[in-house]
């Protein structure tokens, strides 16, 4: 009889072992989100969409827009017309906007004359590996990704 266990069933349950701890390890590097950590200096100055918005965030908490799209939330499609874009003033903050991570709360002011004295808008930055690009939210999921122009 033997006083302990095959030397090759110690071996298999050891591979065994080592391959499940590799499986997690690498499940946690490809699918773990990890995102930046941003502060009031990262959110500061000027951001520019594809689409010819931009954003000004200065240190002060002042906030500056030209020609960015509105959350139906804060421009009800009955004053906008699809497409129509927004120019306006207001004040932001550090923020976390539900699931995306940090970035700008803002108190968003349209200067045309618009029935809407004033709402909230949202920024947090893409992806996990720069604080290069922020992504404006809108409550029907058609976000604007604005890059840093200076």
């Amino acid at each position: 009889m033997s006083s302990g266990p095959r030397p090759i069933y110690v071996a298999l349950g050891s591979i065994a072992v080592l391959v499940v701890l590799l499986g997690v390890y690498a499940y946690n590097a490809m699918f773990s989100d990890v995102r930046p950590d941003p502060s009031r200096s990262d959110v500061v100055g000027a951001w520019q969409s594809g689409k010819g918005g931009e954003m000004e965030f200065q240190r002060d908490g002042e906030f500056s827009a030209t020609d960015i799209s509105l959350s139906y939330a804060c421009d009800p499609e009955s004053v906008r017309p699809d497409g129509e874009r927004v120019s306006g003033t207001g004040r932001w903050e550090m923020g976390a906007f539900p699931d995306e991570g940090l970035g700008a709360h803002i108190t968003f002011r349209p200067k045309d004359g618009r029935p809407v004295r004033s709402c909230e808008i949202w920024t947090s930055f893409v992806g996990t590996d720069s604080l290069s690009r922020m992504s404006l939210h809108h409550d029907d999921g058609t976000d604007e990704v604005y890059e840093r122009s200076r």
